[in-house]
Formats: structure tokens, sequence, C-alpha cells
């Protein structure tokens, strides 16, 4: 047996390619230890858990966990859930799993039902899906235990050429006929584990073994092992020929509108790679056009060690891949372009050879597609010199001037309608979010308590024109509608500070689209003029809430990509953004309704993937030197 040792640690940081990323622990998992057998079958973790929250919600009880998330399958009991993430051995995967509770499970007594998980809607409500506000009656009218099983394999994802066993895990299960809990404050997860039989994969890892054991260990829960592989390697690697940080794709005619930015990454200290889709879609193979791409970044990314990936254009310049995600809509509505194909970059996304990517069983062997990313990604939505130059200018503005309103930020909110749970205001959806804007002065437009608009677009542009330094929205959106506002009233913004813009809204990204078609209003907050936003994440396609908790669906990751800025240093939007994800990866699902893994694909960052945003707390993470290489002064740069 190894012992890895206790992990109460917070914000260990590590440098990686530019910036530096936390190393950090939900408070959930105080003490995690990992055993692996001689034989590389058997893998061990250890979790504590603090105790259940039970409050009451109407005639039903809301059950959590400090840490956890919460099951979402509609009708069935939402039960808090923590999910192990275990570095396994190269060619195995998960057999079973089972936890094993280190003391007699509590028994802890209720006396309502505890809430099922609702029907979650989209924007706007023409996408609404058909609610089904009823519990499911086979689970509440029974004792069995639910869940049945203490742990569910989610799958075996892959990063940096490491294998990680995805976990799902149940602190507490549910006999609801009687109406008790049986709570394990601390158990040990046991992973048994079995050879891959078949043919895999190549396996996608840095040229720097160093870079991949610290990428990794960033993000499991047995990282000691992993961080003995870089304190080894660090002294006896060999580095590659040839490093490069950070990557552009662009069109060639584009590309010279780039180069006041590219010299901003080499002040910084980054070394610089560009590649023109020319180049690309002539020499590099692949079944077309964005598969070439992905297999450029690929081939970047283990040849120099690439961390970031601007794409220099909207899917006229850049094509996207279009996912295929059944989320109850009609299966015309079930296809969104996600730029999460060109950040994560193991296996094919399309296994079986079918028409529809990015399916949930896509992966090698049947099993899921990658989810974890090696590079982050950010989209400039471009298509000519000028919305390059306008690009350009506020990226490098944002990063080089001072802020005017530092601390500001701007939240709106419109009434949603009515529900079977009553009526839902879009302001609730800050809930979560409050918390982690503690350090802002906060400026609202909401509907509440009112069901008829108590804002215009007058209101809303002349509070973007005082400057905020982040603009929220949640609520009701299209291609060409956000914020009570339809694209051409851009026009009248006149900020001092470009800002970051963030909303659930749907299609407000919406960066996939014909050469003669107009932007999406997303696309012209970046792209339009020098005023508006520096850099955007919001949805390609619909966002989604649910009406009786609607901070939860799109809200969640909202809030998760702010805990990234402003609670763990990840201050790059790229990172931040996917680090977000990453947050949620436990709640991916891969049968039924896929709500989450549709936000996970369609969340999209319209901006520059290494631009730091400018925390209101001094922050060390922003303009960290590379760690895989000492670029001479004035950094380097190499064009393709």
């Amino acid at each position: 047996m190894n012992p890895m040792g206790a992990v109460k640690q917070y914000g260990r940081n590590i440098n990686l390619n530019g910036t530096k990323r936390a190393v950090l622990w939900w408070s959930v998992c105080f003490l995690v230890v990992a055993a692996q057998s001689a034989e590389l079958k058997t893998i061990s973790a250890t979790y504590k858990f603090d105790p259940p929250q039970i409050e009451t919600s109407g005639d039903h009880i809301r059950l959590s966990i400090t840490g956890c998330g919460q099951l979402h399958r509609i009708g069935e009991p939402a039960m808090p859930f923590r999910t192990a993430r275990l570095v396994i051995p190269a060619g195995f995967t998960v057999e079973k799993a089972e936890v094993v509770p280190l003391s007699e499970p509590q028994k802890l007594e209720v006396q309502q039902p505890i809430e099922y998980a609702g029907q979650p809607n989209s924007h706007p409500p023409r996408a609404k899906v058909p609610s089904t506000s009823r519990d499911n009656r086979f689970i509440y009218a029974s004792d069995n235990l639910y869940p049945t099983a203490s742990a569910e394999v989610l799958s075996v994802q892959r990063m940096a050429g490491y294998d990680i066993a995805l976990v799902r895990m149940f602190p507490v299960q549910y006999k609801a006929l009687s109406g008790r809990l049986l709570f394990s404050p601390q158990v040990t997860l046991n992973l048994s584990l079995t050879p891959v039989s078949g043919l895999s994969e190549p396996t996608v890892r840095p040229p720097s073994q160093r870079q991949a054991a610290i990428q990794v260990a960033s993000f499991v829960d047995n990282p000691e092992s992993i961080r003995a592989d870089a304190d080894t390697l660090s002294a006896s690697e060999t580095p590659p020929n040839a490093s490069f940080d950070y990557l552009l794709i662009t069109s060639r005619n584009l590309a010279p509108a780039f180069q006041p930015l590219l010299d901003r990454k080499i002040h910084d200290g980054l070394s610089i790679k560009i590649a023109t889709m020319e180049t690309i879609t002539n020499t590099v193979p692949g079944r077309d056009v964005p598969e070439k791409v992905r297999n450029y970044i690929r081939q970047s990314y283990t040849t120099w060690g690439v961390s970031y990936v601007l794409l220099g254009g909207n899917t006229t310049v850049i094509p996207c891949r279009y996912a295929f995600v059944p989320t109850g809509l009609s299966a015309m509505d079930s296809y969104l372009p996600t730029d999460l194909y060109y950040a994560c970059l193991d296996g094919c996304w399309n296994g079986n050879g079918d028409r529809h990517w990015g399916e949930a069983t896509d992966g090698d062997h049947g099993g899921d597609v990658d989810l974890l990313a090696e590079v982050y990604v950010g989209r400039a939505p471009v298509a000519n010199a000028a919305q390059v130059k306008t690009f350009v200018e506020k990226s490098v503005r944002y990063e080089t001037e001072t802020t005017v309103n530092l601390t500001n930020a701007l939240l709106m909110a419109i009434y949603l309608g009515d529900f079977p749970s009553g009526p839902c205001q879009g302001d609730e959806m800050y809930t979560p979010l409050r918390p982690l804007l503690d350090g802002f002065k906060l400026d609202f437009l909401h509907d509440a308590p009112q069901k008829l608009p108590q804002w215009t677009r007058t209101e809303a542009l002349a509070a973007m024109n005082r400057s905020p330094h982040v603009v929220l929205y949640n609520g009701y959106g299209n291609s060409d509608i956000l914020m009570r506002m339809h694209t051409p009233d851009l026009a009248r913004l006149t900020n001092q500070s470009p800002f970051l813009a963030c909303s659930v809204g749907c299609n407000a990204a919406q960066f996939d689209h014909g050469k003669f078609w107009p932007d999406s209003i997303g696309e012209a907050l970046i792209n339009g003029s020098r005023y508006g936003a520096f850099a955007a994440v919001l949805n390609a396609r619909a966002g989604w809430f649910d009406p009786q908790y609607p901070w939860e669906y799109s809200g969640e990751f909202e809030a998760k990509l702010f805990e990234e800025l402003l609670r763990r240093g990840h201050v790059n939007l790229g990172m931040a953004t996917q680090c977000s994800k990453e947050d949620m990866i436990g709640q991916i699902e891969n049968r039924g309704a896929m709500t989450y893994r549709w936000c996970y694909y369609g969340i999209t960052l319209l901006g520059d993937p290494h631009l730091p945003f400018h925390s209101p707390t001094p922050s060390q993470y922003a303009h960290s030197p590379p760690a895989s290489q000492t670029p001479p002064k004035g950094g380097q740069h190499e064009n393709l």
C-alpha cells in the first residue's frame, strides 16, 4: 500500500505555461488517502463529508452537503453527491466501484419527503420542454435505498495522457417510505480495475511529461504520485527543440491584423505560433475541416506544448463542430456548435462513425467522449480586418489600462413566467453568485417582485455606459436580442472601459452563421465598436433553468466561472471558463435528457483565452512567465 497523504490544502500554486493554476480541493474532502496494489488492480481513496443540511421547501425538504452537488434526474430525489477524480494506471478501466463506510452509518429521520428534481426549462419559452412536475412513484412509495448503490462510475476520462476515473459518490442514501436517511461521514472508495481489451485511440500528451503531471495534479484527488513524477522529471527531462505557449489560428488575410495582440503576448513572456487556415486545410489530414483544425491543435500540443488557442474568426473563417445532445427538444434543436471539440483532444468524438458527434457513447470502446481539456480555447468572432482591429484593441486596452470601475458589477434580470412551482424571477439566478461578488458594488436592474417589465433597454444602456467591470444578464435572449436590446442598440454604447459580459440567455453567442448573415448580439458586443465588452461567456444555443431553483443548470456554470476568477486565482479567461465546466463534470449525463451536457458543450468564450481578468483583489496569477521554457527577451514568434 502506498498512502498518498492528507489533502486539506487550499491555493497551492502550480505554474503552467504562462499562468499559474491553483490546486484546490473542496472542503467536503478533508482527507484523501489513495492506495494502489502491487498488481495495479485496485485504487482506494478515503473521503470525509460534512453533516447534511436539511431545510424545508414547501411540502418537501431540501437536502444538501457542503461541497457536494445535487443529483438531477427528473422526478427522482435530489440527493447530494461528490465526484471522485482518481488517476488510474494506463491500460486499465474501472470494473466496479464500491463505497465502504468507515463507521456505522448515522440514521436520520425526516418528516417530509426529499424534493425531486424538476423539469428544466430553456430560454426562450418557445423552446420549453413539456412539464412533468411529478415525483417518481416507484421510488417514493418504496423503502428500498435510493440511490441503490452509493457509487456510480461515470466514465474514464483522459487529460494530458493520464487516465482519470470519475465516480459519483452518495454519502446519504434515502428510504422514502419510512422517511429515513443513512449518512456515512467518512467512506473509502474502492475501484476494482480490469485491463482494457481492444484497440484504443493514441494517447495525447505534451512533449514535457512534467507539464502533463503538473496539469493533471491540479485536477485529481490523488495527486501525490503525479507530483512525484513532475519532481523526478524536472531534473532529467530534455526540453523539446521548440516550445510554444500560444497558438493563433486564422486566415492568411486576417493574420496581420492580430499582430498587436501577439506583440502583447510576447511582452507577457509567451512564445507564439501562428497557423493559417489555408495551410491547415491543405496539409493536415482529416475527414473535414473541423477535424483538420483539431488535428493541428493536437499536433501543436504534443509537439510544442501549446496551452492557449485563439480561434481567430467566426465560422466563415474557422468552421465549428456540431454536437448532438438530446435534451427533450426536437431532433433539429438537439444540435449545437461547440468549441469544446478543439480543447479536448483525445479520441475522435465520433467513435461509431455516424452523423452524430459528441454522443455519450462516441469515445473509446463505446464510452464517453473526451470532456477534459488539454488546451484552453477562446474564439475571436471576427470576419474581416476591421473587426479584428476592434477585437485586438479592446483586448490589449483591457490588459494594459486601468479599469475605471474595477469593483462595479451590473446585474440584470427579467421575470421568467409562471410555472407549476410558482412565479419565477431571473433575479433568483444570482443566489449563488452574490457571495462571490461581495467585493463588488452591485447595480441591479430586475423586475422582481413584479411580473411586468420594470426596466427598459434605455436604462440598460445607461447602466452599461457607466462602465461597470462586469455585466451579467439572466433572462430570455436570442441571436439578436439580449438585455431587452436588439443588436443595433449596441451602437449607443459609450462605456469608457470595456467589460466582461456573461448571460444564460439563448443564442447570444451564435457564432455559426453564413457569410452574409448578421452577427449575433454577443459577437457585436465584442467586435461592433471600441465600446461594449472585451470578452463574453455566453450560450451558443439554448440556456436552461429550473423554475423552482432558477440558478440551476446554466446558472451553476455562471457561478462556477466567477468562483474560478475570484476565489481560485484562475484569472486567464480560457482557463477559468474551462475549469468552471470541469467543476461541473459530475453532473454530465450519459442517458436521458442531457441538459448539463448541453450546457457543457454550448457555453462559449468569445475572447482571448489568455487574457487575465482584473480581479479586485491583486492576483499573482495574471502574468507569470511560462514554466515549460525560459524564453529569450521579447519572447518567440513563429508563423505557419
